[in-house]
């Protein structure tokens, strides 16, 4: 039994032979995964100028979670502690601005590993001559030059950034399975949720995992990692020392973590901001195609709203549900989208493609909302954009913008396209 479930959990380049021929592609194309594999192994070699070693994560679960298995599988392959640096970008920026390539340029890394940070055509991140990994699952076919690519996209059902850095740093070292395997399943559920069935070509992990993470212990989890990246300070690293620590999940929710009093901090702050921001009730376009909620608040809780939003409202019209704040960055508008669960109308829709089409309604639009616009999944995808530029793009969408934002966080009722008129609850599901 015990070689069973081992063979069904690890994917050795080895073990290719027993996936279908259909997903002997997954979760990434076999020769990136081989070259990826063979530049984390390239990075045990000393190095004569003692630079060290850059790893760029995402500040969601999903990319931590993968930046720690990168890290922690350096240090079972025996690269010093010291050697290994991590980068996080600031608030609402993004690895592609000068500041972001300026900040990394003066660590002086002799590698750098991006890890679930999105993907376009750009510059070097830093410069041509610094070797640079990417581990990447979102929509794009696109990439930064002089880098090396491993992404999942377009391999389905497409893995999230932990399980491919996982599967890609599994055959590196015998004990990745046995003390890492919990940071792929627990970055999965940040991404996919805790009810994500993992039937094949995904790895059964959860089995080899199943004593160390509960549903409850993933929930919470989540919550609490996820919590510090949230808040106005937008600073992970409470969240980042809690998993590069960690020997176990437990270690962090049972106190044996020094971080867990920042990260319930952090949480409270948070479930504040959500609860006043979920009071104020969407409007709807025209056709009640899209549910618009306007939010101000310096906190990134744009996605978690629009989520609760799209798993509440249920509409045989209703597509998707956008959420705008314009507290976040001054000057813009930040902006989630998620696609309605609930509506048979929307199983098969992209939001980049829907947004882009609308963008194209207004000459000039696109091109002056920029870099940032419609970036992440088909369908969770979102963005920052100027303000004068996000209403032009609601104006494409249907949206009258003679109603303010401050009109609609009080919850005014006399909007024809009002929630009540479209027969929904004035408060989405907790």
């Amino acid at each position: 039994m015990g070689g069973k479930r081992k063979r069904n959990t690890a994917l050795h380049e080895s073990d290719e032979d027993v996936r279908t021929p259909h997903n002997r592609n997954w979760p990434a194309d076999p020769a990136s995964l081989r070259s990826a594999r063979t530049f984390l192994q390239s990075l045990t070699q000393p190095d004569p100028q003692s630079k060290p070693i850059l790893i760029v994560p995402d500040k969601d679960v999903d990319g931590l979670c993968g930046g720690a298995i990168i890290y922690r599988t350096l240090l079972l392959l025996g690269v010093p502690e010291s050697d290994i640096k991590v980068h996080f970008v600031g608030k609402g920026s993004n690895i592609h601005r000068d500041d972001e390539r300026e900040n990394m340029q003066s660590v002086h890394a002799r590698a750098i590993v991006v890890v679930d940070q999105g993907s376009r055509k750009a510059g070097p991140i830093v410069d041509k001559d610094t070797n640079t990994l990417i581990i990447d699952h979102h929509q794009s076919v696109e990439f930064p030059e002089h880098a090396q690519i491993l992404s999942a996209y377009g391999h389905e059902p497409v893995a999230t950034a932990s399980l491919l850095a996982y599967i890609c740093c599994e055959p590196l070292h015998p004990s990745v399975q046995s003390t890492l395997a919990w940071l792929a399943v627990l970055g999965t559920a940040g991404d996919l949720g805790r009810s994500h069935k993992w039937v094949p070509p995904f790895p059964d992990l959860p089995s080899v995992v199943r004593s160390q993470l509960t549903s409850k212990t993933i929930g919470e989890l989540v919550a609490l990692l996820n919590a510090p990246r949230r808040t106005s300070s937008s600073d992970p690293r409470p969240s980042w020392n809690a998993l590069i620590k960690a020997q176990v999940p437990s270690d962090i929710t049972s106190g044996q973590s020094s971080e867990l009093e920042t990260l319930t901090a952090c949480r409270a702050e948070i479930n504040a901001e959500i609860q006043r921001c979920a009071r104020i009730p969407p409007k709807f376009s025209p056709d009640g195609k899209i549910a618009l909620i306007r939010i101000t608040s310096a906190a990134q809780v744009h996605p978690v709203i629009a989520s609760r939003w799209s798993n509440s409202l249920k509409s045989s019209k209703l597509l998707f549900v956008m959420v705008a704040n314009a507290g976040y960055i001054p000057g813009r508008v930040n902006f989630a989208c998620r696609i309605a669960s609930r509506s048979s109308s929307a199983k098969h829709i992209d939001l980049i493609s829907t947004l882009e089409e609308f963008s194209s309604l207004k000459s000039g639009l696109r091109k002056r909302m920029g870099d940032e616009f419609a970036r992440g999944h088909a369908q969770a995808t979102g963005g920052s954009v100027g303000e004068m530029e996000f209403d032009e793009l609601l104006q494409c969408m249907g949206f009258d913008q003679g109603k303010t934002t401050q009109d609609q966080e009080k919850g005014s009722k006399r909007a024809s396209n009002s929630l009540e008129k479209f027969g929904f609850t004035v408060s989405p599901k907790k």
